[in-house]
C-alpha cells in the first residue's frame, strides 16, 4: 500500500458549450521514502522527488510555506515550485505532514 496521496490529474469542465481539459499534477505526501531535499550549487533548496513506477523527477528550487494551523509550526508544509507572479506561491508539489 502506498502511503502517496494525489489530486486528479485531468479536470474536465464544460465553460460555453466547449469541453475544455485541464491538465493539473498530483500533490504527494512527502517522506523520508520518497522525498531528498538538498542545497543546490547555488543555495537553493532543491527536491528529489521519488514516485514508484516513474523516474525520479528534480526539482532546481522549490519553496516552502507553512499551511494552516500555523498554531503547528512542524505540521503540514506545502513545498511548491515559485512562481514569481504569485509571489512564490506556484503549484504545490506536495505537503509534508510532520517534520517528525
Amino acid at each position: 500500500m502506498s502511503n502517496l496521496t494525489t489530486s486528479t490529474e485531468i479536470l474536465t469542465e464544460d465553460i460555453e458549450d466547449k469541453n475544455i481539459k485541464l491538465d493539473v499534477k498530483p500533490s504527494f505526501d512527502l517522506t523520508p521514502e520518497n522525498a531528498r531535499f538538498y542545497k543546490s550549487a547555488g543555495g537553493l533548496i532543491s527536491l528529489d522527488l521519488t514516485i514508484p513506477g516513474k523516474e525520479t523527477e528534480s526539482f532546481e528550487r522549490v519553496v516552502i510555506l507553512r499551511s494552516f494551523p500555523i498554531s503547528n509550526p512542524n505540521e503540514f508544509l506545502s513545498i511548491r515550485e515559485p512562481d514569481v507572479r504569485k509571489g512564490g506561491r506556484g503549484r504545490e508539489i506536495g505537503l509534508i505532514r510532520r517534520l517528525s
